[in-house]
């Protein structure tokens, strides 16, 4: 059996850390959960934070016994280095050696923030488009997801394709064109998904899972 239980925000809107019984929030989207930290990391979409959510001891399903902190985001904007800005961010995903992945969304860049909270821009110029390689061309990067091996996976909002970034630069592993789904390789795929696609990688093989408005489809890497 399972227990739901709030452990941080209210119905009212607004950006305040805290314990969880205080904290609030505008549009927490995603996240993942640091095992070594013991905390979920998430992003506050709308007040272009990344923020930690950690258990302080007692029973966890208290708000009071989760305590919210910002990690890294002030302002709307863009700007890398110890205070980095981030504007919409809509995902973040862990990355080698503590740090994690930050899609920012509209400034078009996938960033890295190191363990002690420095942000560099890893992928993307600020320009939409999609080209690949290093630093690549991003249209709305939204959606991530990591494998075993370090490569992030990610869905962009206004392009029907599934792109993933490792050190090598940015590379587009599959298109597909909009209609009724149809199986297929390459671009021979047909699917009605929509824009804003969200994706899960399984770590072990690779393949890629794309979540749509109405059907689930697994991109299967073919070569290993």
């Amino acid at each position: 059996s399972w227990n739901f239980a709030r452990i941080a925000g209210g119905d009212a809107l607004g950006d305040f850390n805290g314990n969880g019984s205080v904290a609030r929030f505008e549009r927490p989207y995603s996240g993942y959960w640091d095992v070594d930290a013991n905390a979920l990391i998430f992003v506050d979409t709308n007040n272009n934070k990344i923020k930690r959510a950690t258990h302080i001891g007692g029973d966890p399903d208290l708000a009071t016994n989760w305590e919210i902190t910002t990690v890294a985001g002030s302002t709307a904007g863009f700007a890398d280095g110890t205070i980095p800005q981030f504007s919409l961010p809509t995902d973040v995903k862990p990355a080698a050696n503590g740090g994690y992945y930050v899609l920012d969304y509209n400034n078009n860049r996938i960033r890295l923030v190191s363990a002690s909270g420095t942000a560099s821009t890893v992928a993307g110029t600020g320009i939409v488009g999609q080209t690949d390689g290093t630093p690549g061309v991003l249209d709305n990067p939204v959606w991530g997801s990591v494998d075993a091996s370090g490569i992030l996976y990610f869905t962009e909002n206004n392009s029907l394709s599934l792109r993933s970034f490792r050190p090598g630069g940015v590379s587009t592993v599959l298109r597909w064109t909009a209609g009724t789904p149809a199986e297929g390789v390459g671009s021979q795929f047909k699917a009605n998904l929509p824009v804003n696609t969200n994706i899960a990688v399984d770590p072990s093989s690779g393949d890629v899972w794309l979540v749509g408005r109405s059907a689930i489809y697994l991109v299967q890497r073919i070569v290993r």
